[in-house]
């Protein structure tokens, strides 16, 4: 059987919420790995999920959170908004497709597009990225200076692919 109860916020996330209450101090034997310096994403992630990594990391580096022991989930995360941008492109074509019987079936696109979005959401919240998290952050989050923050077309809010484009310096995205 797992741990019970909520995962423990790190002390970085603490800090940012603040404690009102003071009832619970940030542990002091909580191991702090040192922050990653300007990383550039790893080669073997694909144009959309090393755009996401260009995109995201200064953000989490400005927030304090972002460290060397944070690669590995930071990639995974990456990865797995590199797999939504893939399959809601696929998924353009349309959402039924024939099998190899001449059956129509349902896009296999949908269930990756459905784990993404799950990997995407444990990964935004481990990192204290969900509207949520980012509604308990209030001021502290936006006063911080976000580098680089593209300007965005309203228009455009949920188009994935033309928020990448936006992005200066950034690969063009089919």
């Amino acid at each position: 059987m797992g741990k019970r109860g909520p995962v423990p916020k790190p002390s970085a996330l603490k800090r940012l919420h603040g404690d009102p209450s003071h009832s619970h101090p940030a542990p002091k034997s909580e191991p702090t790995p040192p922050p990653a310096g300007d990383m550039s994403p790893p080669a073997h992630l694909g144009r959309d999920a090393a755009a996401a990594w260009r995109r995201l990391l200064p953000v989490l580096r400005t927030m304090g959170l972002f460290t060397q022991g944070d690669v590995v989930a930071f990639d995974v995360l990456c990865s797995a908004i590199g797999d939504y941008a893939m399959a809601c492109r696929a998924l353009k074509r349309g959402i039924v497709v024939r099998g190899s019987d001449g059956e129509r079936r349902r896009s296999p696109w949908l269930m990756v597009k459905a784990k993404a979005v799950e990997q995407i959401k444990q990964f935004a919240i481990e990192f204290g990225m969900t509207p949520a998290a980012r509604a308990r952050l209030g001021r502290a989050l936006l006063e911080l200076p976000l580098p680089d923050a593209p300007a965005m077309n309203p228009a455009a809010a949920n188009d994935f692919d033309a928020f990448l484009a936006s992005k200066p310096g950034s690969p063009a995205v089919n």
